[in-house]
Order: structure tokens, then sequence, then C-alpha cells
């Protein structure tokens, strides 16, 4: 235990041993959704990287672009195989996401030593979603994981410009950044009537329309509709859950079972120990939960885990919240008040 006893660290810039460790996460995490996915993934397919990169694939994923253009960056090397090329990006965006979590922690825990431990914790509900209980293949979801938490980031740092980049960024990704609307209004949630709030709300809302309008007549030729409905399919998996045993195993070990933390945290009460709205503020950017679940009904497909991207981050702090109120586990949450 005198691993805990140390001075936290001063710096909020990680020393560089976490940032071998972290990379050696991304490695390793890396390596094994190539063998169990990528490995059998098709480029060529008709929404893959290539056709994206024809402009002649379906829409919506002809809206996702960012991805396949940041590849063809390296299209001079030529030399090396398109799948390793992607598996070079995959492990700097995972390495990227552990380090962009690490900062996320530091607005919410004390010592950054144990912020610094606990950053690789992201990958725990990774593995579940991308490999223990996936078998399908999209290109944009782990750069998409990485800016969504990056965003969550300069929304508790109050970093309107940083926040508009990442959303002008992340909407040639994947449409879903927009929930970082819903997190930035959850965040201020006390001041959400005020002049600023609702100006820098109605400029992200203005962003959103005004890239998605463009992307529907740039492609308009394209094959698709613009938006994925998956009601129906969500209506039938629902309703047959129980005799379905493939997709109820994906959904009950999705997140890896964090989401029980989650649910915990609020039916024990012990998110009542987060006082003052600046803490209760960090503990609401996390109900952007609940406006994902709504949407997603509508838009996604329930039994395909490796949709909840934007959840990755959320489900994992809500988990750390929780653990912090136990009284042995030196986890404190800044401000923290008692013992919980």
């Amino acid at each position: 235990m005198s691993l805990f006893k140390v001075t936290a660290l001063r710096e909020k810039f990680p020393p560089l041993i976490f940032h071998i460790i972290y990379f050696l996460f991304a490695v390793t995490f890396c390596f094994l959704f190539y063998l169990k996915v990528v490995k059998a993934a098709d480029f060529g397919s008709q929404t893959g990287i290539n056709a994206v990169l024809s402009f002649d694939t379906v829409r919506p994923f002809q809206y996702r672009l960012l991805v396949p253009f940041l590849i063809k960056l390296f299209s001079p090397l030529h030399f090396i195989p398109f799948k390793a090329l992607f598996m070079v990006y995959s492990v700097a965006v995972v390495y990227l996401i552990i380090l962009a979590y690490y900062y996320i922690l530091t607005e919410y825990f004390e010592n950054n030593l144990i912020n610094a431990l606990l950053a690789p914790f992201i990958i725990y509900p990774m593995i579940w979603n991308y490999i223990l209980v996936n078998d399908t293949f999209q290109y944009y979801d782990f750069t998409a994981i990485l800016l969504f938490t990056m965003g969550l980031y300069f929304i508790l740092k109050d970093n309107f410009k940083a926040l508009l980049i990442i959303f002008i960024i992340g909407l040639i990704n994947k449409e879903t950044i927009v929930y970082l609307i819903f997190a930035y209004l959850l965040f201020n949630y006390k001041s959400v009537f005020t002049k600023k709030i609702i100006l820098n709300t109605v400029i992200l809302g203005v962003l959103f329309i005004a890239v998605k309008i463009a992307l529907y007549f740039l492609f308009l030729a394209n094959p698709g509709a613009p938006v994925e409905w998956g009601y129906l399919k969500n209506i039938q998996t629902i309703s047959t859950i129980w005799k379905n045993q493939i997709a109820a195993k994906d959904i009950l070990f999705s997140f890896g079972g964090l989401y029980i933390f989650a649910i915990l945290l609020f039916i024990t009460g012990k998110w009542k120990n987060f006082y003052g709205a600046e803490l209760k503020g960090k503990l609401m950017i996390n109900l952007v939960i609940i406006p994902f679940i709504i949407v997603a009904a509508f838009t996604s497909y329930f039994e395909e885990v490796r949709v909840y991207t934007e959840l990755i981050p959320l489900f994992t702090t809500l988990f750390l919240i929780y653990l912090s109120s136990a009284k042995k586990v030196p986890i404190h949450y800044i401000g923290r008040h008692g013992t919980g």
C-alpha cells in the first residue's frame, strides 16, 4: 500500500514511464483487436475505407470521411500493407484515448499519481465491446471515442474554443459527436439559461445542422439514406431478447458490466456525495447516457455493442466515482466531504 502514500504528482502531464505503459496497453489491445476483428475485415467492402475514398459508398457511411483521409496521407508508403497502416494509426489513437482519459480523471480525483495509474482502465470496457462480444468492424470507432473523450475534457475545463475545434473535426468522423451538446448542457445545468450557454449551444447546433446539410447535398447521388434507422430492429431485439441468446449475451456483457455500478451509484444515493454545483456538474455530464440511449433506440442497433462508442468514458467514470465512495479505496474526488 506504500505506493498509494506517495505524494500526488504536481505536474498534470504524466511522467515518461506512464506514456510507455499507455503505449504498451494500446499495442496489446490493438493486437488482440487485429486478431479478433481486423484480420478478417474487408477494407474493400461497400462501407470500407477504400469505398469512402472513392466517394461512391452508401450513406451515411460516406459522411464519415476523417479516418480514410488521415490514412490516405500515408499513401506514399505504398510498400506498407493498408491494414498495417491502419493498425499503426489505431495504436496511436488508443494511446491518445488513455492519455485523454487521464486528463479527465485529473478533473475528478485529487491524486494525479492514482489518476495516471487508473487511466488505462478505460481499455477494460473497450476490450468487452470491441473484442470479447464483437465481431464487426468500422474504421471510425476508436477515433469517435477519442474525440468524444477530448470533448468531455474541454467541457470540464470550460474551454469552448477547443471544444468547437473537436466538435467540427468529429462531425466528419461520425455524427454521434452531437452528444457533446447534451454533455455541455448537463455540465452547465445551473447556468443553462444564461446568454453564454444558450449562445454556445446554438453555435454547436447550427454547426451540426450546417455540416449535415452540406454532406447531404455533396453526396446526394450516393445510394442509401442520410440516417440509419434501427428502431424496427431494436423493437424486434427487445421483444425476442429471451430467445436470442447471442443478443442477450452481447448486451448483458457490454462494458464488462460497468453499467451495473453506474446504476448502483444512483439507486444507493452515493451520488449525493458530490456537493456543490461544480461537482454535481461533473457528475451530471455523464448522464449523456440517457439521451444517447433514447436517440440510439431510433438511429442505432442495440445488439451491436461496438456502436456504444460515446458511452465508454461515461460508464468508466461513473464506475470510478462509485468506487471512490468506499472508505478504504485510495481514490478521493476533488472537494470530497466525509468518507462516503
